[in-house]
């Protein structure tokens, strides 16, 4: 009998040790199921508040290869109201408009598309307000036009939009159409919250196209742009993206008033800029956080460092570098993996990390900063296998002293099919950091595997161990992963992450959408409530 009661007893241990930890840090409302006809898909929540979720997608023309744009309309009780095809008053002489962007701003949500004049050679850019009630947008508005007389179509650039840190500022970007060989050029306009112009100017820099690149556009508070850049001593060609003494980062930025441009240097030592992103403080001043690599442009990186840059002057006013600790790089690792890193340190050899990139950036009402980061392998086109992993978050505090740095351990491997299940999404409540992601609910046992097994669909029988994982960071640090809802418990809907929609208050609407192998495709709305 004692025998039967120890054996019991590790038997429940052991349930106890690799069962999953359902969280408590949150809830989660799910609002009853939709079928579409098979015409129509939802691409995405563009709005969300506790009284209503706008949907955009696409409706597929019959007998044609068009689409018209479509919006769907729920509310408080997470119950879609009406699909219907976007459409916007007094036209004029404007014959067809195509789709662009659709961006929600404190409240406005703006609507924006493009005409193509192949006679007149311009693509004019237009805004239309759409009205939440009706779901009737307003007459277009022409905002700018880009002039391609001595070249193709098939080389211009479209407009991009940038949305500053405080969602006061709208910047509308593109590079404007230049011959082979002719200086760097592009054209900015910056507007505010109601869309009204601040300034807009086009810039000629001092670098031919072949020895230049604009890689990341960002705009401040007060309507400044700021440019990562990329510049070449030769032509920018394979051998001298591997030549550390023919390449070198830039940093570009304009006044507040778009009328200068000025070259700001980072000084990193022996270092060299591997990725960066940046934001205006509640001072304006300019904060960068990036990632330093050994080697030109590697997709190893060793460390990170955070810059502060004075809006007026545009003067480096502080800078802090560090290197990765071996410990941090270890973090999540095999056991063989971690023994390799503790031998390379013992020997004084190089420690990175590959394939990291930042993706979002937010500055705090007390003016500390959260930078994200995601480790993406690009190459992964070749076998259309898509592997997002790996993620990092630095924390720095209001006088840039490093706070913390946290990576979650992440594996995802899926073919293109599916794409959509990859990445993340977050929302910030006071101190704390809430991650959600796709994982393989075996990774939410307790303690946590290390390493994480893989989130995959092949076989196609690994679906049956997926889950949706909530990451909770503390201000200090600390991290914990736990499972917030199983594939199974909501009838196999997919959560895809980077369709969903950070509220005002802070809650996540998920987009949740099941494809079922005959009818039509099915939606839910659901909403994460953070405790």
């Amino acid at each position: 009998m004692k025998k039967f009661i120890v054996i019991l007893i590790i038997i429940v241990s052991i349930l106890n040790v690799n069962a999953q930890t359902k969280t408590n840090k949150a809830t989660v409302k799910f609002g009853p199921e939709i079928k579409v006809e098979a015409a129509k898909t939802l691409d995405r929540i563009v709005f969300a508040t506790p009284d209503q979720y706008l949907y955009i997608g696409n409706e597929l023309i019959s007998l044609s290869n068009k689409t018209n744009i479509i919006l769907a309309n729920a509310g408080r009780d997470l119950r879609f109201r009406n699909i219907l095809p976007l459409t916007f008053q007094g036209v004029g002489d404007i014959e067809e408009l195509n789709f662009l962007d659709i961006c929600e701003i404190k409240g406005n949500i703006y609507v924006f598309a493009i005409i193509k004049d192949k006679k007149e050679k311009t693509v004019s850019l237009y805004m239309l307000t759409l009205d939440q009630e009706e779901l009737v947008a307003s007459a277009p508005r022409k905002l700018g036009v880009i002039n391609y007389d001595f070249t193709r179509y098939a080389n211009v650039r479209n407009f991009e939009l940038t949305i500053s840190q405080d969602s006061s500022k709208i910047l509308v970007f593109y590079p404007a159409p230049y011959k082979k060989g002719m200086p760097e050029r592009f054209g900015a306009m910056v507007f505010d919250e109601n869309m009204n112009r601040i300034w807009a100017n086009e810039f000629q820099l001092p670098y031919p196209d072949d020895y230049f690149s604009v890689n990341k556009i960002f705009v401040g508070n007060n309507g400044q742009i700021f440019m990562n850049c990329t510049k070449y001593d030769g032509n920018k060609n394979a051998f001298a993206e591997r030549n550390p003494k023919n390449y070198h980062f830039v940093l570009l930025a304009t006044d507040a008033n778009g009328q200068e441009i000025k070259e700001i240097n980072i000084d990193l030592k022996d270092k060299y800029v591997n990725d960066m992103i940046a934001a205006s403080l509640p001072n304006n001043d300019i904060v960068c956080i990036g990632f330093t690599s050994p080697k030109s442009l590697s997709s190893k990186i060793d460390g990170f460092f955070n810059a502060i840059i004075d809006h007026n002057s545009l003067d480096l006013k502080q800078i802090d570098q560090q290197l990765f600790e071996p410990s941090f790089i270890a973090e999540g690792y095999s056991a063989s993996k971690t023994k390799s890193i503790e031998t390379k340190t013992d020997k004084g050899k190089e420690l990175t990390l590959e394939n990291f990139y930042f993706n979002d950036i937010v500055v705090m009402n007390d003016g500390s900063v959260v930078a994200f980061s995601e480790q993406i392998n690009k190459n992964n086109d070749k076998d259309y296998i898509y592997h997002y992993d790996d993620i990092i978050i630095i924390n720095y505090k209001s006088n840039g002293d490093l706070n913390y740095i946290v990576k979650i351990p992440k594996r995802q491997h899926l073919n293109g099919i599916i794409k959509s299940l990859i990445s993340y999404t977050y929302s910030i409540v006071n101190d704390k950091i809430y991650v959600l992601f796709n994982d393989n609910i075996n990774n939410l046992a307790t303690p946590n595997p290390t390493p994480p097994k893989v989130f995959t669909n092949y076989p196609s029988t690994s679906t049956n161990n997926w889950a949706v994982a909530l990451c909770t960071i503390d201000g200090k640090g600390n991290l914990s992963k736990e499972l917030l809802f199983s594939f199974k418990e909501v009838d196999k809907f997919y959560f895809f992450p980077t369709k969903s929609k950070v509220m005002p208050n802070k809650n996540i609407a998920l987009y949740l959408v099941k494809v079922p192998t005959l009818g039509y495709q099915r939606y839910k709305l659901a909403i994460v409530d953070f405790k």
